[in-house]
């Protein structure tokens, strides 16, 4: 029963010191070091992804470009190009699909989408510990 008893503290204790949590720090380090690194990552000033939705059976290709708080979204269907959304820093617009139209955004629909963008170039960049 004793020898029980000492191999279970044994165990529990070797399992305890190997088995320690890694701190936030070392996750983003790790992170960031397998994207390029902090000084590269500090050096984009714009981004582009291009990429394929598929809806309904039918597929659109989709263009996202960003420049800090600045962002397009638009994608391609039928010859036309939607952009849905489009901010500029300040004000956010999107086409209207009854004319075809940019129209501006309201003020809160704005400050949602600057609060999204923010994050350029990266969300995990701007968190200091």
């Amino acid at each position: 029963m004793k020898l029980k008893n000492f191999v279970f503290l044994f165990v529990l204790f070797f399992v305890n010191t190997v088995a320690q949590s890694q701190t936030l720090d070392e996750i983003l380090n790790k992170y960031f070091e397998n994207i390029g690194g902090r000084e590269a990552i500090s050096k984009v000033s714009s981004t582009k992804m291009t990429g394929k939705v598929n809806a309904q059976g039918m597929e659109f290709p989709t263009v996202m470009l960003s420049k800090g708080v600045k962002n397009k979204i638009s994608f391609s269907f039928q010859g036309m190009e939607f952009v849905q959304p489009c901010f500029d820093g300040e004000t956010g617009w999107q086409t209207n699909f009854m004319n075809m139209k940019a129209e501006k955004m309201e003020k809160e629909d704005s400050e949602l989408l600057k609060s999204q963008f923010e994050d350029f170039p990266d969300a995990f960049f701007k968190i200091q510990r």
